[in-house]
């Protein structure tokens, strides 16, 4: 009867890491639904032309681009929106890109949409998202840059230490230098969440 209990225990701790995490629990776009564009990725939840052509533009705010990412949303089979990002931008699919042809842009683009497509495979968003800033220096200094950086991150230490979770992206928050380029109401719906991990910094 004991081991069955533990059982039980140990499969609802698994359930709730699948289900509740720095990249699933996070819903930036909430905060830029009155924008039409995010409403359609919402209700989509599949990137199309439209979506790409904005991602793509340079004049456009990085946090829109981030917000309608987020809005398409995560499953835990997975999604496939990075492959079409490539296969509508550059006519093939992910695979086959030449990643040292790409700019910060659309690295960053590629990274945040490979870890929403599949939340637990951390490599390759990463790679993409410090290779963006190796092409954009500006990046670098952009607060949206570095939180989702922080956020993707999170996802790989809240394997192995939920305070580091906390602390990777505290050191975000807590850093002047970078430029604020997203909206106040959405940094609340990140340390909403976020700040659950801190309780375990003791």
């Amino acid at each position: 009867m004991k081991k069955f209990i533990f059982l039980i225990l140990v499969l609802g701790v698994n359930i709730k890491v699948f289900a509740d995490s720095p990249i699933t629990s996070t819903d930036i776009y909430k905060a830029y639904t009155n924008m039409e564009i995010v409403k359609h990725a919402k209700e989509c939840g599949l990137i199309a032309p439209a979506e790409v052509e904005f991602l793509r533009d340079p004049l456009k705010p990085i946090d829109e681009k981030i917000a309608i990412i987020n809005a398409f949303g995560w499953e835990v089979d997975g999604k496939d929106n990075a492959n079409k990002f490539s296969n509508i931008a550059y006519g093939k699919p992910f695979d086959s890109l030449d990643l040292n042809s790409l700019n910060g842009n659309d690295l960053f683009v590629l990274g945040y949409l490979k870890i929403m497509d599949n939340y637990n495979s951390i490599n390759t968003p990463l790679y993409l998202i410090n290779k963006a800033a190796e092409e954009d220096e500006n990046l670098k200094k952009s607060f949206t840059y570095n939180i989702i950086k922080a956020l993707i991150l999170g996802q790989d230490l809240m394997r192995t230490d939920f305070c580091q979770v906390w602390k990777v992206t505290d050191n975000v928050l807590n850093d002047k230098s970078l430029t604020q380029d997203m909206k106040q109401s959405a940094v609340y719906i990140i340390v909403d969440y976020i700040k659950g991990y801190k309780e375990y910094c003791k």
